[in-house]
């Protein structure tokens, strides 16, 4: 299969992307931030701060806790509790 080369013009334009200095990736069409969520790294935390498990992924910890993705998204933006197999338990991003 031959694929064609894209048109000049649709590569002289100026991009719609921005990076910035943190290396965040900025979409000028959108007017927002890029994010792949599916690459946060996430913990499980109990009630006292320890850490119970660690993720590579919102899913691989929703997986677990037997929740929606959704859901373990909304729990980690909001700080909020989940209970599993009776204990109170907190999803919080790892900060690198």
């Amino acid at each position: 299969m031959i694929l064609n080369p894209p048109p000049p013009w649709l590569l002289s334009g100026p991009s719609n992307l921005e990076i910035q200095e943190d290396g965040r990736i900025f979409i000028k069409s959108l007017n927002k931030y890029y994010s792949d969520k599916s690459k946060i790294k996430v913990e499980l935390h109990n009630e006292l701060g320890l850490v119970i498990s660690t993720w590579d992924s919102i899913s691989d910890c929703a997986k677990y806790l037997g929740i929606t993705r959704q859901r373990a998204g909304t729990l980690l933006q909001k700080g909020s509790p989940v209970r599993f197999e009776d204990k109170v338990l907190y999803i919080k991003k790892v900060i690198t």
